[in-house]
């Protein structure tokens, strides 16, 4: 199939600024997501293209391949700006969301993007994403994601709550000897308003010498795509482990507790399962797991 090349327009292009160093391969991140990857005829699909720049770089129009099945509704964009501190050291960088509409006139299944910035006289693009496109009302299809387990809901809330809330725990290694650092990272991925966020069972890292490294006393947030959906991503917690046995050992996981919105289960005849059709008035406690974790651990050699 034909694809179209838009160049989507937020009002932000005429600003006259100029590159004063070259750009590196971090200076841009360009994602594409989608609400839904599976739509009926007809039936609005949003698609977010969201650009985080350095501050005082250049930013043009980012341009959007999509095929000829999908018309352009309408298209509107935000933009925020995030200042970190590090070291004393002050970074601050924009993150501009150019949203758009969009509607298939044709069953099927069909590649949109990649999405692509030109800027500094090199080419940022996102991944691509799949969409299919059927017949009628369709149902949601999305992957679970791991670790989420919700209080008093319905079938259908807590499978929700586990596509749309998960917590990750990452090492930098899962081999290594009697000893040797070890840095867990944990990140929650959400895409509701969080409320009432706290920490739930901490761990003990039996078998482990543990060091905390980091703990968030507030969410902040950065956009990331996960299996094509736009999540807000935060860092809650770092911790530097020591192995102090050889062998393999499984890591307990951190708990993490929040309240989150959930749907009313009264719907409208015009309700099209819009994921931010909640009840104002209901919340859902809710307590996230990380994942188990299993670090081998070796004997340190002879000599």
């Amino acid at each position: 199939m034909v694809g179209r090349c838009y160049s989507f327009l937020w009002g932000i292009g005429a600003c006259a600024l100029f590159l004063t160093q070259a750009l590196t391969a971090d200076a841009v991140t360009v994602q594409l997501s989608a609400d839904r990857t599976r739509v009926g005829l007809r039936d609005p699909i949003t698609l977010t293209v969201a650009i985080t720049v350095d501050a005082g770089v250049d930013l043009p129009d980012p341009e959007l391949h999509m095929p000829k099945v999908f018309d352009l509704v309408s298209t509107r964009s935000s933009t925020s700006t995030s200042i970190s501190i590090v070291n004393g050291a002050v970074t601050q960088t924009r993150i501009v969301n150019v949203i758009s509409t969009l509607e298939g006139n044709q069953e099927g299944t069909y590649t949109l993007g990649p999405a692509s910035v030109d800027t500094g006289g090199k080419t940022f693009r996102s991944q691509a994403i799949r969409i299919e496109v059927v017949k009628g009302q369709p149902k949601p299809q999305t992957s679970a994601a791991p670790g989420a387990s919700a209080e008093s809901t319905s079938g259908d809330q807590l499978r929700e709550i586990k596509q749309n809330l998960f917590l990750r725990a990452v090492p930098d290694r899962k081999s290594v000897y009697v000893g040797e650092q070890i840095l867990l990272t944990y990140d929650l991925y959400s895409r509701y308003r969080i409320q009432n966020p706290r920490f739930g069972t901490i761990p003990s890292y039996t078998g482990f010498w543990a060091e905390k490294a980091f703990e968030a006393s507030r969410l902040e947030q950065r956009p990331e795509v996960v299996n094509g959906k736009s999540f807000n991503k935060s860092l809650l917690r770092q911790v530097v482990l020591f192995p102090t046995l050889p062998g393999k050992h499984k890591l307990e996981q951190l708990e993490f507790v929040c309240d989150v919105p959930i749907r009313s289960r009264r719907r409208s005849v015009f309700d099209v399962d819009d994921f931010f059709s909640w009840d104002p008035f209901r919340s859902q406690q809710v307590t996230v797991r990380a994942s188990d974790l299993e670090i081998e651990v070796r004997s340190l050699p002879n000599g």
